[in-house]
């Protein structure tokens, strides 16, 4: 073997174990890129031409993804084993799911708090903790088998024994008849990767006390507390969310680059959600424009093809995204005909590159993550448009026509301009509040509103 073939063996061993400690989708046993359809049942019976999930217009939201808000109950129950006994108290447990302010470990608060950092206090979690229950086999067993199949198993065994303690009625948040959370968390660390109880989201599909279990997500608990993995699964089961590999360090569906301060969710999936406000624009739009954190995201639709588009909008790295090389905007081609980031050239959501690369593509963790080059801002890269990046066409090749330009240095909000940029400064564009969601309308930088 050469120098050239051990070097691209190396990596793709490095890849390999970083998939490795990831979580995974698991749908009738098999891990999965994406839910099916089958797995969002709120979803299920609001679908659009295409067959893609989409809310009515009067509804917050874009409606690709699951949508609960405001308090939402969580139930959270604990197990150890013979072999693996429990090493932290009920107490501590639920401190580290509700508690606000937990530091312990070195964590950047609660799991309750990182949800309502990323939801802008749209979403209060709350999960209620029972346990622990010693099951009946060791530990040992559980992590054999073939796939996933004594991950079903120990749930089941699980949720027998708790059923007579617990109403699940509780967990129906908003009355639709299907759960929104449960949550196994067990003693000690995940052994084998795609196998027995391996941390994942699963399938539930069972009644109890008149309402539907659904999505569950089972995760370890090695002796140390740590808010990656309960996050991340969180937003499979609870929000739908897929796994977005080749994207980077740009959210906590991606890469896993902190185990006490993971990344926010990307602002696309939070803009989806309402918890960041959005505002549309197309190719008739032109003049100058400002955004800024937790402030104002922006759409391009495709006038042929309205499930892609490009979305952008400005990060920081501060807080949860402290652990990202820089700020400024950052942008995005979508393309929710695709179920997830299934491979490199298969992308429901990508990173486009302010500088014209495409690293993020090329590897996975741990390099690369991140970079400052991959923002846009004045002493980076200034402007996208077609005579500057190889990028912002569509995926069939044509022209997208959009041109964001002179694109100002990192503050507390960034301009840039749009289209030609000879509309006149300082107009007022329409801003939705927090909460109303990606909205189904287009609006000019004079406050009109553009018929569809």
């Amino acid at each position: 073997m050469n120098r050239t073939h051990a070097f691209l063996r190396s990596i793709q061993l490095i890849a390999l174990l970083w998939l490795a400690s990831s979580a995974d989708i698991v749908w009738n046993g098999a891990k999965v890129d994406a839910w099916p359809a089958q797995a969002l049942p709120e979803l299920s019976a609001r679908t659009n031409a295409m067959g893609l999930q989409k809310l009515a217009a009067n509804v917050s939201g874009m409606g690709y993804y699951p949508s609960p808000h405001g308090t939402l109950q969580g139930l959270t129950l604990l197990v150890d084993f013979s072999d693996q006994p429990a090493t932290v108290l009920k107490q501590d447990a639920d401190d580290w799911l509700n508690k606000v302010g937990f530091n312990k470990d070195g964590c950047n608060g609660s799991v309750h708090d990182y949800y309502a950092a990323i939801s802008n206090g749209k979403v209060d979690l709350h999960n209620q903790v029972y346990g622990f229950y010693r099951a009946l086999k060791p530990k040992s067993y559980y992590e054999g088998g073939s796939g996933y199949d004594r991950a079903s198993e120990l749930l089941n065994e699980v949720l027998n024994y708790f059923d007579s303690q617990i109403d699940f009625s509780v967990f129906d948040n908003d009355g639709d008849g299907n759960t929104e959370s449960i949550s196994i968390v067990y003693a000690g660390a995940g052994a084998v990767w795609g196998q027995g109880i391996w941390p994942h989201s699963g399938w539930i599909g069972q009644q109890r006390d008149g309402v539907t279990l659904t999505r569950y997500m089972m995760t370890d608990m090695p002796g140390t507390f740590s808010l990656y993995v309960f996050a991340h699964e969180s937003g499979h089961m609870i929000f739908g969310w897929p796994d977005l590999y080749w994207f980077g360090d740009y959210c906590i569906m991606g890469n896993r680059m902190s185990e006490t301060n993971p990344v926010l969710v990307n602002d696309f999936f939070r803009a989806d959600q309402g918890w960041i406000p959005f505002v549309d624009v197309n190719s008739s739009t032109n003049g100058l424009l400002q955004t800024s954190v937790n402030g104002e995201s922006y759409r391009y639709v495709n006038p042929a093809r309205s499930t892609e588009g490009f979305f952008w909008s400005q990060i920081s790295n501060t807080g949860h995204n402290t652990s990202l090389q820089g700020s400024g905007l950052l942008l995005f081609h979508y393309d929710m005909a695709e179920s997830g980031n299934t491979s490199a050239s298969n992308l429901l959501l990508r990173i486009v590159q302010a500088d014209n690369q495409a690293h993020l593509q090329a590897s996975q963790w741990p390099s690369p993550g991140s970079a400052s080059n991959d923002l846009f801002r004045s002493n980076t890269s200034s402007e996208f448009s077609a005579s500057t990046s190889s990028y912002s066409a569509w995926y069939n090749g044509t022209p997208s026509a959009l041109r964001i330009w002179e694109i100002s240095a990192v503050k507390d909000s960034m301009t840039f301009k749009l289209g030609t940029g000879q509309a006149p400064v300082g107009i007022n564009i329409p801003k939705f509040a927090h909460g109303q969601g990606l909205q189904s309308k287009h609006w000019n930088l004079l406050g009109q509103q553009i018929k569809n």
